[in-house]
């Protein structure tokens, strides 16, 4: 009768019919209270029913009753390993794997007790323990893998999962904990083909293709990395994080509307997806879309109003758009949310230099120094860095730190490429590279070079990485050269293999640091020789470039220690000219730009951020000594124009005598030059373009010669002009000269004839020589290229 009772119990058990089950093991119980086996089922069904405590009491019970019987004494660890009482779950199973030694799955059992307290050594050894019983068991496999990975000894947690995908090829997760350790451990090959082989059991797990998009994307795989992304979102329409990470991959492919869609949808699945608004923030600005970026940034700030990425690239984006005053209001906020943001504390420095903004300015430039000396993450921005007084040392360890972030960067959307062999014989092909074939002064001192060259000796590429304005300048840019390519939505690696496939024997990069750069090309060699030129007046900081084209004044050989680059010597000034151009046609005159008839006019056209307190206090020096004068300045932001003139006030000068000149087109801008008397220049960051556009418009301009390479421009343009007396190396010289030459008309007209009758013969306007010089440095470094001799030093 009680036999027919427990069975009855069993079979309700087996079926799952755990009340009548209970019923009929606790009748058996009542009859029979010393019932092992009853006992045993319903401790076992308490289990399963989650009452641990009656399960507890039970399964204790039968263990006295039966201390031999194997299966009590497991159930009994493993409700107490439930119940919180891990000795005394430990106890039972080395009292398990005592009785039955040769038993692997007591081993296994005691390893995980081990591994959910954390004792991954002693989970470790147990589980070898087991595996030598039973060696066939992929789940232990597995496990010891997760044991050993948790015990930080990766590779031996790889070989556990190799072994437990061996035993079972068809183990999808042992497929996808290999997978995700060598995801972890960087090993981004491998774990592509990890994935791969998952994929192949079951092709429908939208989290694996979602892995592997990130490990192709690590390998600069972009394309396939979308591609993944995509199906990971097919799969499961309601992840936000997979339109999020198509979003970023198709951001890095340059496809800027398509990553925004991607981005809008993320947002749509979770709304308060800050990375997807801080990321279409991003593309936006990108897109000239600057309400909607504006907007994006917006509500992040309004999700999270303590986001000091936010804060940062809205001031990014208010920044492009001049103004400066709202800017800074954000990245004061970011400094304070991220003290130690080299990015924030640059854009900082340089919105207050926008605006002329100096009280306490030298306290925020020295934490830029500090985080140079401190070797900060990221770097600090070269080109931020430059308008500081920064001696040539410092400016090479702010290059070096910078160049290593863009180095980095480039490898891992691209690999570097091979090494490539100049070209044997024939025209030397020339790639110039650069963010501003557009309106820019980039443009307009380059584009005379690029139609000057010999075609007989070289053939010329340009690659344009900046916006495309569908300008005259660009235009003319693309009529002065063989080819013409826009690589600003390639992506690097895209990039790199057309001017590998264009066979580029010498790649020049004009723009440096500078905004829109691509110089992480430079870092994928795609040409066998590699130049930095022009448009950034400092080393890049890195080996990727060979040579840097300068002259003995602005880099004295002395200094090549603080240039990674070899210098490449011009016998005169290194900046070429547009000695083609037309003079503009006569304008407006003093009246009506706001000039005294009869003052002298001293001009200083430089952009604000060049305008240092010291530079000022001798303007406003000169001002000072030389009455009825004005200063013509560029005019800027209401605040800009404020700050200076309470500058002017507080050094004793009425502020009236500051005049603004208004934004103008170029021809009108080089025509206002007529009517000023002298240029002042500045320092630590002189005129450098604007020097040689004075110059070309007859307008003498007075220098003060600075201790790097930003600072001796204007002496090098003054000297090809033959006008070495113009530059002084003091600041009372500065004064003295400047305060002279207005007493003396006579002398400052003698000046300007001397221009307007060297614009056919000074070595400044000769840009037919120039050109000539130049093509001549790129010869001697093709020839030591074709010998496979390293970069040198050399003079033209």
């Amino acid at each position: 009768m009680i036999e027919d009772i427990l069975a009855q119990a069993q079979a309700a058990h087996r079926a799952g019919k755990h009340a009548d089950a209970e019923s009929s093991y606790r009748r058996v119980l009542a009859a029979r209270p010393d019932h092992t086996e009853a006992m045993y089922a319903l401790g076992v069904l308490m289990a399963q029913s989650r009452r641990v405590s009656e399960s507890m009491d039970l399964l204790k019970r039968a263990s006295c009753l039966a201390p031999e019987d194997a299966r009590i004494a497991r159930n009994l660890a493993l409700v107490l390993q439930a119940a919180g009482r891990p000795k005394e779950a430990e106890a039972e199973f080395i009292r398990l794997c005592e009785m039955e030694p040769g038993v692997g799955e007591h081993r296994f059992g005691l390893a995980l007790l081990y591994s959910a307290q954390g004792r991954h050594q002693d989970c470790v050894e147990q589980f070898r323990k087991g595996l030598a019983l039973a060696p066939d068991n992929a789940d232990a496999w597995c496990n010891l893998g997760l044991a050993y990975r948790a015990a930080g000894e990766n590779q031996d947690a790889l070989e556990a999962f190799a072994r437990a995908v061996s035993v079972s090829p068809a183990m999808v997760k042992a497929h996808g904990n290999r997978g995700a350790l060598l995801m972890a451990l960087g090993r981004w090959e491998e774990a592509v083909e990890a994935w791969d082989r998952l994929l192949a059991l079951d092709p429908g797990i939208a989290e694996v293709y979602a892995d592997k998009g990130v490990a192709l994307a690590q390998l600069g795989r972009i394309g396939d990395a979308a591609d993944c992304f995509r199906r990971a979102e097919e799969l499961d329409s309601n992840n936000a994080l997979y339109p999020y990470n198509l979003g970023r991959a198709l951001q890095d492919q340059g496809c800027l509307p398509e990553a925004a869609e991607a981005y809008d949808r993320a947002t749509a699945r979770d709304p308060e997806y800050v990375s997807a608004y801080l990321n279409m923030g991003v593309v936006l600005r990108r897109m000239g879309n600057v309400d909607l970026a504006l907007n994006k940034y917006a509500r992040v700030i309004e999700l999270q109003p303590d986001n000091g990425a936010a804060h940062l690239n809205r001031g990014k984006l208010l920044t492009d758009q001049s103004r400066f005053d709202e800017a800074l209001s954000d990245y004061r906020r970011a400094v304070e949310l991220m003290p130690d943001d080299a990015d924030s504390r640059c854009e900082l420095v340089h919105a207050r230099r926008q605006l002329c903004d100096w009280d306490d300015l030298a306290a925020d430039e020295e934490v830029l120094r500090a985080l140079v000396r401190a070797g900060a993450d990221g770097g600090v921005d070269p080109f931020v860095f430059m308008s500081l007084d920064a001696t040539p040392g410092e400016q090479l360890a702010c290059a070096r730190l910078w160049a290593a972030e863009v180095e980095q960067k480039a490898l891992s959307k691209a690999g570097r490429l091979a090494p490539a062999r100049p070209s044997s014989d024939g025209p030397i092909r020339l790639g110039y590279l650069s963010a501003d074939f557009r309106r820019h002064p980039g443009a307009q001192i380059v584009t005379d070079l690029l139609e000057r060259h010999d075609r007989g000796r070289f053939t010329v590429h340009a690659y344009s990485c900046g916006p495309d304005d569908d300008s005259e300048e660009r235009r003319r840019v693309m009529a002065a050269v063989d080819q013409f390519t826009d690589i600003a939505d390639l992506d690097l690696a895209e990039a790199a293999a057309r001017i590998r496939d264009d066979g580029i024997d010498i790649l020049i990069n004009l723009s440096g640091y500078t905004q829109y750069n691509r110089t992480g090309l430079l870092a994928l060699r795609p040409a066998p020789v590699q130049v930095s030129y022009l448009g950034y007046v400092g080393t890049l900081g890195a080996d990727f470039a060979d040579y840097l084209v300068v002259d003995p004044v602005v880099v004295p050989p002395s200094e090549q220690e603080y240039f990674t680059e070899r210098l490449v010597y011009l016998p005169h000034c290194y900046l070429p000219s547009d000695s083609s151009r037309a003079l503009p046609p006569a304008g407006p005159g003093r009246a009506e730009m706001g000039l005294p008839e009869d003052g002298i006019v001293f001009c200083a056209f430089h952009g604000h951020q060049k305008i240092t307190p010291s530079t000022f206090k001798l303007w406003m020096e000169v001002l000072g000594k030389v009455p009825g004068s004005v200063l013509w300045l560029l005019d800027g932001a209401d605040s800009t124009r404020e700050f200076l003139r309470g500058h002017a006030g507080k050094a004793g000068i009425d502020s009236d005598r500051l005049v603004f000149a208004p934004r103008v087109e170029f021809e009108a801008h080089l025509d206002r030059h007529r009517l000023a008397d002298l240029f002042l220049d500045a320092l630590p960051y002189n005129a450098h373009g604007s020097a040689v556009d004075a110059l070309w418009m007859g307008l003498p301009l007075l220098t003060r010669e600075g201790s790097s390479f930003p600072g001796r421009v204007a002496s090098s343009v003054l000297q090809a002009a033959g006008l070495p007396e113009l530059v002084t190396r003091s600041p009372a010289a500065f004064v003295e000269t400047a305060v002279a030459l207005a007493n003396d008309p006579a002398r400052l007209a003698g000046l300007r004839r001397h221009l307007e009758e060297g614009r056919g013969r000074l070595p400044l306007f000769d840009n037919q020589s120039f050109t000539r010089d130049l093509e001549r440095a790129y010869e001697l470094m093709i020839e030591r290229a074709r010998a496979g001799l390293p970069p040198e030093a050399f003079s033209v």
